[in-house]
């Protein structure tokens, strides 16, 4: 039987391996676009991703508070440098980690 709560899950997958500056701005405002247009919950797969920095962090969690109560981004297939970067800068309660696309649905409904 088909997951319906999967209609309410936006997937977003980066097109580059650097999660910062000019490309994080690009991605803040795609996943924008992706809360705005109704996503409940939304999965960004970092598996091409190899780094992040602070800018790419803000976008992350600008995008993390717009999500409606109860909802969350969930970080699918970070690598361990990406995960070191948020681990470090103690957003792990607000980014959170799946590295399975059906544990990252239920993680994003809350």
């Amino acid at each position: 039987m088909p997951d319906s709560r999967k209609s309410d899950i936006a997937v977003y997958k980066p097109d580059f391996t650097s999660f910062t500056g000019v490309n994080a701005e690009k991605a803040r405002k795609e996943l924008i676009k992706l809360i705005d247009g109704g996503a409940e919950g939304l999965i960004i797969d970092m598996d091409e991703v190899q780094m992040v920095d602070s800018i790419g962090l803000g976008g992350l969690v600008s995008s993390a508070k717009r999500l409606r109560t109860g909802r969350r981004l969930v970080i699918l297939n970070a690598g361990e440098k990406v995960r070191e970067v948020i681990r470090l800068s103690g957003l792990e309660s607000m980014l959170i980690f799946a590295d399975t696309k059906e544990g990252a649905i239920d993680l994003a409904l809350g």
